[in-house]
């Protein structure tokens, strides 16, 4: 019997040292798992409008009671479904951690003149900005740069597929 307490406290030894090892192990490996925050801190319903530019292109968007239309000097009837996809699924595209914070890199990500510049307003007032660079290497992501944050993030899904700064891609056709 005593062979037999020997036998299980070695067992119950060896699953205590195991399940300590396998804590330890996840708990260090957690703070290299990437984390994920919303691109756009605005809130949709209060947006009321927003400018999209690059080199002399740019588009500004007005929400006039319930419909959105361009402003001068761009006229035409605006795409209420590419607004709403704008609205309802590009507005809450995620971002991972960051690339990068160094300036001289921003050229190869693609967040420098090449970069899409985005502005988002409410009631006049300008409460976001960022810069979108398109990813050479993935079509399904892209760099992202706020004005005021030197780091370049990668968003989880990308904006300048659903997104340009040329009236033409807004207007109802």
């Amino acid at each position: 019997m005593a062979k037999k307490n020997n036998f299980m406290k070695t067992y119950i030894i060896i699953f205590l040292v195991l399940a300590a090892f396998l804590i330890f192990v996840s708990l260090r490996n957690k703070k290299f798992e990437q984390t994920s925050e919303p691109v756009f801190k605005v809130n949709q319903v209060n947006l009321t409008s927003f400018t999209l530019s690059k080199g002399d292109d740019s588009v500004t968007l007005l929400k006039d009671d319930s419909l959105w239309v361009f402003q001068e000097p761009d006229t035409g009837m605006v795409d209420q479904n590419k607004i709403k996809t704008l609205l309802e699924n590009t507005l809450k595209i995620q971002r991972t951690g960051f690339i990068t914070d160094k300036p001289e890199k921003y050229s190869q990500f693609n967040v420098d003149s090449n970069a899409v510049k985005f502005e988002l307003f409410v009631s006049g007032q300008k409460v976001e900005e960022l810069l979108i660079g398109r990813s050479k290497s993935s079509w399904s992501t892209n760099y992202i740069k706020y004005p005021v944050d030197p780091k370049i993030y990668i968003s989880q899904e990308s904006i300048l597929n659903r997104v340009q700064e040329k009236a033409d891609f807004w207007r109802k056709r």
